[in-house]
């Protein structure tokens, strides 16, 4: 995946898509974004989504991730 392989192409594309100029693009620091679910990671938001009230019930996580064919 190019945004994730080509920091060159990323500072060149940012000030054409966004209002970022190229000094700023070089500067910035670019997010990784892992590309599988982690359950236990995402059970905490959702422990903490219910102990600061943002929601009624508690969720288990697991139980709503899909997972692929391959595992």
């Amino acid at each position: 995946m190019l945004a994730s392989s080509d920091r060159k192409e990323i500072e060149a594309a940012l000030p054409t898509y966004t209002k970022i100029d190229a000094a700023t693009a070089s500067e910035i620091t670019l997010a990784a974004y892992p590309s599988r679910l982690d359950a236990a990671r995402l059970q905490k938001v959702a422990d903490l989504m219910l102990e600061y009230k943002y929601i009624n019930n508690p969720i288990d996580v697991a139980s709503v991730i899909a997972t692929s064919a391959g595992g």
